[in-house]
């Protein structure tokens, strides 16, 4: 159930980071309700592009999960329902209007001369759409989940965000990107092909453009990408939700030319492309994973909402991880050591004891322990410590997080004796792991 204690807490917290907009409304639209001192000209804004009408429509069916709406203009708004005690939608709460990128100042005024409004409303809106904070994407979709939980009480995650583009936004053919790299086009057809000529021109086109071409802050991505190659080499079905822990870390390609369907095609075949090469490296074979490629690359052009490139980039993840997971698998393996490897994989942080295996397989203990080792070779404790120190690798190699983090996220009793663990797998000690993975060039992260 709604409450009104929460919801002013939240906001409270909320806006010391960003002068976020707050409104209530009725399942109809009906404003309640909102801290905005240009509540007419936001409500403006969202009859234009046709927000008011789509949410009330969302309303209408009830719908459950956050909603972020953008625009022509990549102006962002998020919506939350709070429902009666029958399930029905009592009300919709809105956080925005705030900016994505740059790209929304960029193209704004162009955008607006495309509405008949009078020069009085045209000033008044322009105003305040200057005044909207801009939010990174990956930080207001926390915010967002954020909202929700205080909402309606639910803790959800990136992926169950819904996203709704108002309008289709097709980049105009007199685009001045879109004219430079004609011009560019033109120039270098003229050129032999890698000649100095042709260098040259290339390199003068990327730095005179100062908007489109600049040095940006990624961080957190190359960790990310450490993390997702090694989880998808290794076949690890444990690690499926890594998608959403990209999703938070990067808005993705910087392309502002376009809007956020194109730029979610774009990151999508990025995607792609990561997962294919990794799976070749986990010993899947490349003529399958470069099929793979083709088909998934394909399916992007169908995608017709930025919902359907995540339910994508999931099937994607799954495909290719559960592909090498079965490549990987060993053929004098019978179904219940299967089983119990697949639980390993599946609760590898978890403390796993042999008696849930033996649960899971409906044998004894003694028995179950026996046949594990003659099939694989090595006892199940063995197995189990071979598995975690496999995932603390990642977690080394890829996050900044501390030995003692590491070894309580893999539910060690203790630091000492997840090193020596981990030392007598290796051959290392993870403080060692850990410089040897980021060589003595790249910056180490911030806890030892």
């Amino acid at each position: 159930m709604f409450s009104k204690e929460r919801y002013q807490y939240f906001q409270e917290l909320a806006t010391v980071n960003y002068p976020f907009f707050f409104w209530e409304y009725t399942p109809d639209m009906e404003l309640l309700n909102s801290n905005c001192p240009f509540s007419e000209y936001a409500n403006q804004l969202l009859t234009l592009n046709g927000g008011r009408s789509y949410l009330c429509q969302q309303a209408a069916q009830n719908s459950t999960l956050p909603l972020i709406l953008s625009d022509v203009f990549e102006v962002l708004w998020a919506a939350v329902f709070s429902t009666a005690v029958d399930g029905s939608v009592d009300g919709i709460l809105l956080m925005g209007p705030v900016l994505a990128n740059d790209y929304s100042l960029q193209q704004f005024s162009s955008k607006l001369d495309q509405y008949a409004l009078s020069v009085s409303m045209r000033r008044q809106i322009h105003d305040f759409f200057y005044s909207l904070p801009m939010v990174p994407g990956p930080v207001f979709y926390q915010y967002v989940l954020m909202l929700h939980r205080c909402i309606r009480q639910e803790t959800l995650t990136f992926r169950h965000i819904l996203q709704k583009t108002l309008f289709d936004d097709t980049p105009s053919p007199k685009d001045d990107f879109e004219n430079q790299k004609k011009k560019l086009r033109d120039m270098t057809s003229q050129c032999t092909p890698m000649s100095t000529d042709a260098q040259k021109l290339s390199s003068n086109f990327i730095y005179q453009q100062e908007d489109v071409f600049t040095s940006t802050d990624h961080s957190g991505i190359v960790s990310f990408e450490n993390e997702l190659n090694l989880v998808i080499e290794q076949g690890n079905l444990g690690a499926l939700d890594i998608v959403s822990k990209g999703a938070i870390l990067s808005g993705g390609v910087r392309a502002v030319q376009h809007n956020s369907l194109q730029r979610a095609r774009y990151n999508c075949i990025i995607f792609i492309t990561i997962c294919s090469r990794a799976a070749i490296r986990g010993g899947l074979s490349p003529d399958i994973s470069y099929s793979l490629c083709d088909l998934y690359t394909n399916a992007v052009d169908g995608c017709q909402s930025v919902n359907d490139i995540k339910n994508l980039n999931d099937a994607i993840l799954h495909d290719f991880v559960s592909r090498v997971h079965e490549h990987r698998k060993n053929p004098n393996i019978s179904a219940p050591i299967a089983t119990c490897i697949d639980y390993i994989s599946m609760h590898v942080k978890d403390p796993i004891e042999a008696e849930t295996l033996a649960d899971l397989t409906g044998y004894k203990v003694y028995y179950l322990t026996k046949k594990f080792k003659n099939e694989t070779g090595m006892s199940l404790n063995q197995y189990i410590q071979k598995e975690k120190i496999a995932y603390a690798r990642i977690l080394l190699s890829s996050t900044g997080n501390s030995i003692t983090d590491i070894s309580e996220a893999l539910s060690y009793h203790s630091q000492s004796y997840f090193s020596k663990t981990f030392q007598k797998e290796t051959g290392m000690s993870p403080t060692e792991y850990r410089l040897q993975s980021y060589g003595s060039a790249t910056a180490i992260p911030s806890k030892s």
